[in-house]
C-alpha cells in the first residue's frame, strides 16, 4: 500500500471508520491481501467496537507480517475487549518483542502492566528508572564528594595539580624561612633596632658621665 493511501486511512478510522472499512474491502477481499490494508481494515472495526471482526483481521495481519507491533497491539486490545486476557498478553508480548517504535512502546508496556504486572518484559521496562536514579545519584555524587571528584580525574592532570601543590607549599616555605628564619628579614631588622638601642643606651651613659644633657636620655 502506498504510504499516502496508508497516512489517510490510518488517520480517516479515527474519525470515520465506516469509510475505511468500505474502502478497504476489495483489498481484505483479495487471496494476497496486503497485511496493512488488513491492519487498517482491523483498527477500523475495532474503532466500531466489534471486535470479532477485529481481531480476525489482525490475525490475519500477523500471520502475513509476523514483524508488525502495531498489529500485535491492536489484536491485543480486541482480545481484551472479548475477555481473552491470555491472547491480549500474548499479543502484548509479541508487539513488545518487534521493536515497537518510541510512540508505541509506552503503550503497549502500559497495558502489559496493567494485564500482566509480573511479566517479565514489564519487569524489564520497570528497571529502566531505578538504573536511570542510581546513575543520577551517582552523578550528583562525584560532583558533592571531594574524594570522587579527584577519582575521576585523569592521571596527567592529578600529578600536575600534585606538582603544582608541591611548588606551592615549597614557596610558601621559602618566605616564611625568609621572614622569620635566623638570617631573615624580621630577624636582621630586630638585631638592628636592638644595636640601635644599644649605641643610644652607650651614649646616654657616656654624656651622662660628662655632664652632658642629651635629649632622649
Amino acid at each position: 500500500m502506498e504510504s499516502n493511501r496508508e497516512a489517510r486511512l490510518w488517520n480517516l478510522a479515527k474519525t470515520d471508520p465506516r469509510t475505511v472499512v468500505e474502502e478497504l474491502q476489495p483489498d481484505v477481499r483479495s487471496e494476497q491481501a496486503d497485511p496493512t490494508a488488513l491492519y487498517l481494515q482491523g483498527v477500523a472495526y475495532y474503532r466500531l467496537q466489534e471486535w470479532p471482526t477485529a481481531r480476525q483481521l489482525l490475525k490475519q495481519a500477523v500471520t502475513q507480517k509476523p514483524a508488525y507491533p502495531h498489529a500485535w497491539y491492536y489484536l491485543g486490545l480486541a482480545a481484551e475487549q472479548q475477555g481473552d486476557v491470555r491472547e491480549a498478553i500474548a499479543a502484548l508480548r509479541a508487539a513488545a518483542a518487534y521493536r515497537p517504535s518510541a510512540s508505541l512502546a509506552p503503550l503497549v508496556q502500559r497495558k502489559l502492566s496493567i494485564l500482566d504486572p509480573e511479566s517479565e518484559t514489564t519487569a524489564g521496562a520497570q528497571l529502566v528508572r531505578p538504573r536511570r536514579r542510581q546513575s543520577n545519584d551517582q552523578a550528583r555524587g562525584i560532583f558533592t564528594d571531594p574524594v570522587a571528584q579527584w577519582n575521576v580525574l585523569p592521571i596527567a592532570l592529578k600529578a600536575a595539580m600534585t606538582l603544582m601543590g608541591l611548588v606551592v607549599i615549597s614557596f610558601l616555605v621559602f618566605v616564611a624561612w625568609s621572614m622569620f628564619g635566623p638570617n631573615g628579614g624580621l630577624q636582621q631588622h630586630r638585631q638592628q633596632q636592638e644595636e640601635i638601642q644599644e649605641m643610644e643606651r652607650q651614649q646616654c651613659e657616656y654624656a651622662a658621665e660628662r655632664g652632658i644633657e642629651l635629649p632622649g636620655c
